[in-house]
């Protein structure tokens, strides 16, 4: 459970949302990287990413909560095979101190959270986020007190998952390395319970957390890695066969297949389009 010290410095907060969004991104929307003077918090609800964080990027998935605290650099990008859709937005928080005759407010800059998380409470935090959205999108009178009342509920919520256990955070660090793993050997053979075994977990349970993490199942994310790197091939001119081979595909047949549920259309129909879309 969360240390009372952290509520403790969340008592006298007062939110105030600036920009709130329920954002179903188009494949090539991007928020460029820079230092901006509130927070932002964004909750991946499905799709794939990139987020920049002082110059670092970071992949986006599935049930991921990134923070980013006032006066710190960072930007998005969607992927163009997964778009994004996420909630969140910016917003700025001031803490109310007070003395024996007066009050005042002071500007917050660091909140007790992290800067990118998976919370356990995610359905929670969807649906929280989403009446944020929808309350924003209203322009009665009582549309800020009622924002500043979800966002408020939100932080609660952040602050009691903090205490998630350090089993299922390392767990979940296991899995993220066993998917940079994947995309670095695609054309590799793999089975779950080789991948369930570098990420030391049992394959049931690596099974279920890795589609919550990434929203596809290990061998759905594999083959989309797989259909990316195709692309590549095709752009430097391998015939279909042959780039279906280099990523790791041996039935040609079966590459179609796949390229097709990916891409909604077959690899050739994809190429005579005349300009190969990675």
């Amino acid at each position: 459970m969360c240390g009372m010290d952290h509520f403790s410095l969340m008592d006298h907060n007062i939110p105030t949302p600036l920009h709130i969004v329920n954002r179903h991104a188009h494949p090539s929307w991007s928020v460029p990287e820079g230092k901006r003077g509130f927070h932002n918090a964004m909750l991946v609800v499905s799709g794939r990413g990139t987020c920049y964080m002082n110059g670092e990027a970071q992949d986006m998935y599935t049930g991921q909560l990134f923070h980013h605290p006032m006066n710190h650099s960072f930007g998005y990008s969607s992927s163009a095979d997964q778009p994004l859709h996420c909630l969140g937005g910016n917003f700025m928080v001031q803490t109310l101190i007070q003395d024996e005759q007066n009050g005042t407010l002071s500007t917050v800059e660091r909140l007790p959270l992290n800067r990118c998380s998976y919370p356990g409470n995610f359905a929670i935090l969807s649906r929280l986020f989403t009446d944020l959205a929808m309350v924003w999108s209203d322009p009665s009178s009582c549309r800020m007190i009622r924002c500043r009342s979800i966002l408020l509920n939100i932080f609660s919520e952040l602050l009691r998952d903090s205490g998630e256990s350090y089993s299922a955070r390392k767990g979940d660090e296991q899995i993220r390395k066993v998917a940079e793993y994947m995309k670095k050997h695609c054309a590799s053979r793999h089975t779950l319970t080789e991948l369930a075994d570098l990420a030391e977990l049992t394959p049931s349970y690596f099974g279920q957390r890795f589609k919550m993490l990434t929203g596809e199942t290990p061998m759905e994310y594999l083959n989309s890695i797989r259909v990316v790197k195709a692309l590549e091939y095709l752009a430097l001119g391998y015939s279909i066969s042959e780039a279906s081979f280099r990523c790791g595909f041996n039935d040609p047949f079966y590459f179609t297949r796949v390229f097709k549920s990916k891409k909604g259309m077959s690899p050739s129909a994809y190429m005579n389009r005349g300009e190969l879309m990675l």
